[in-house]
Parts: structure tokens; sequence; C-alpha cells
């Protein structure tokens, strides 16, 4: 299920109290819009009270470009202590987020293995500084497998016929994260399974493939 916490300002006690309401079968916490700029660091450390069902936070539009590097680091490595997987930090500005504050925030996100990004989250006229930026970012989440790019009202940018596992790998590749790459086989099943080709005449073992890949996970907009 997901729990939503809404947008405004709780502190202290209050955000300490919305944790401990939150079921303990909440697989997706929902922040978006929440403003984080008037919690304290140790506000931000709340997140390990999470039950171990979490898999996923929306921190969307949640202000992360005007936290300083503190609180960046306390928020971060309190969500790297329970069990998520994924996260979304779309429409925050990351583009206007001091380098040395990147910089300092390199590893704190080990456990991702998805994270969803804005389309302008990283884009700098300068060549040479948006290279080094990526690698910051991407330094951030060393072991994700997936970066999907969402547009400001949530949308994947790619998806239909577009949104491919290898698609989904290059976007990471961006960030200078070297993931595995697709098989050739795997990229075929998902293929087959996305435009519901036919299996009959396919061997067992691709049929098999076919119905392991999990195309109904990808979801064309992030709640």
């Amino acid at each position: 299920m997901t729990y939503r916490i809404n947008f405004y300002c709780y502190t202290g006690k209050e955000l300490v109290q919305k944790f401990k309401e939150m079921p303990q079968d909440t697989e997706v916490l929902d922040l978006s819009d929440f403003l984080f700029t008037k919690n304290s660091v140790d506000d931000l450390r709340n997140f390990t009270l999470a039950p171990a069902s979490l898999k996923s936070i929306n921190l969307s539009n949640t202000g992360l470009n005007l936290l300083t590097a503190e609180k960046l680091t306390a928020l971060f490595l309190s969500i790297s202590r329970t069990s998520v997987e994924s996260l979304n930090i779309s429409n925050n500005s990351l583009d206007s987020i001091n380098d040395n504050i990147l910089a300092s925030l390199e590893g704190t996100l080990g456990n991702l293995k998805l994270v969803y990004l804005g389309q302008g989250d990283t884009k700098t006229t300068d060549n040479n500084r948006n290279e080094k930026r990526l690698r910051a970012i991407g330094a951030i989440f060393p072991n994700v497998v997936q970066i999907i790019f969402l547009d400001h009202l949530g949308y994947e940018i790619f998806h239909g016929l577009n949104d491919t596992p290898l698609r989904r790998v290059n976007n990471a590749r961006k960030f200078y994260l070297f993931n595995h790459i697709p098989s050739l086989v795997f990229q075929t099943a998902y293929t087959i399974e996305k435009n519901k080709l036919a299996k009959n005449s396919l061997p067992q073992e691709l049929i098999d493939l076919c119905d392991s890949v999990g195309i109904n996970n990808y979801k064309y907009k992030i709640n």
C-alpha cells in the first residue's frame, strides 16, 4: 500500500508520529511536495522508523536543492538504512545544487536499484562541468541498475515502444554507472512480451523468459 504524508511542514515530534503511524504493510511512501527546509537534521533521520516492507519513496518536488550538505547527508543516509530500493527525486532542480555538496553525498544512497530523475534536473550549459556533475550524481547511488527520466507532470519521458531494458541501462550509463547490459535474449523476450507477439512456436526456454520479464511492473506514472 501507499502511505502519504501531506505537504505541511511537520517538524520534530509531529514528523516522528507520522512515521510511527505508517502501516506495517506500507510499500510506497509518498512525500511529494513535502518541503524539508524547516526540518532539522534529527528530523531527517526518521526514515529509519519505516517498516521493513517499504520499497519505494517519492521525494519529487521537495526542495532538496535548498537543503544544506549536512541535511542532505542525514536524509540520504537515513533512507539508505531502510529496505528501500526505489527513489523518486525528480523536479528538485538538482542542476542548482553546489558541486561541492554533490561530491559530499558520494555513496550515501548505495542501497538503491532504481532512481527517477527529472528531465531537466541534470542539464548545464557547460559540457565539461556537466560531465563532472553527472559523475557526481551517479556516485550518490553507485549500485543503481536503472535511471528513469520523468517530465514535470511525473510521466516517464520514454514509454510504450520506446521503453526498453537497454534504454534504461543506457540512461544509467549516462551517469558513468557501468551496469550489466541486458542480453540480446532478454531484450528479445522483453520485446515479444511487451508487444504481445505469438509465443507458441518459440522454444520453451524463451517462453519461460518472456513470462518472467515483468512487463506489468513497468509503470508509466509514478504516484
